[in-house]
């Protein structure tokens, strides 16, 4: 096996150990280059992965309140088809209160012409009532008069009856029996 010296302190480009102290140059030049090239990457890294989460976190705000509008939106279409089936409903109901108003009102109207008839009536019956009293009064009146004037001509002259059971002894002529109602008197 052959032991390697450490490269000698004058750089002869012709010798075997200023290949070593080449390599090791480059090497080292390279692993500095290579550490500066990361650490530049992992701060780009670092820039462009912040940027993405910013940007991540405002897609993810701006899904949220879509999402928020979206469900607001529902809330609204919700409350909107609630309101116009309850809007709906009520015109229904009015529909069916204005029917049932025209139905009283018709109602109304026939009560109040047969009240209207049933008044006329009863003015009409009072005034009959009133004339019949009048007639009344007046026929007794007459009757009266009647009576009066043919009391004396009722009881002057009978008109011919059956002879009553009681009554068979009296004659059976209406003029006998004219003649004795005068011997009465």
């Amino acid at each position: 096996l052959m032991i390697r010296r450490p490269p000698r302190s004058t750089h002869c480009i012709s010798s075997a150990a200023s290949d070593v102290y080449k390599r090791q140059s480059k090497k080292n030049a390279i692993e500095k280059e290579a550490s500066v090239i990361n650490k530049l990457l992992q701060e780009k890294v670092k820039i462009v992965t912040e940027s993405l989460n910013a940007e991540v976190k405002i897609k993810q705000e701006l899904i949220l309140k879509y999402n928020n509008e979206e469900k607001a939106h529902i809330e609204t279409k919700r409350v909107h088809s609630k309101a116009v089936a309850e809007l709906e409903d009520t015109k229904t109901q009015l529909g069916n209160i204005k029917d049932m108003l025209v139905r009283k009102a018709y109602s109304i109207a026939q009560l109040t012409e047969e009240r209207n008839t049933l008044r006329s009536s009863i003015e009409r019956a009072e005034a009959e009532k009133e004339l019949l009293i009048l007639d009344k009064e007046k026929a007794e009146e007459l009757i009266k008069k009647l009576e009066d004037y043919y009391k004396d001509k009722l009881t002057a002259c009978l008109l011919y009856t059956s002879p009553s059971p009681r009554d068979l002894s009296t004659s059976r002529m209406p003029s006998s029996a004219c003649k004795k109602k005068k011997k009465k008197k």
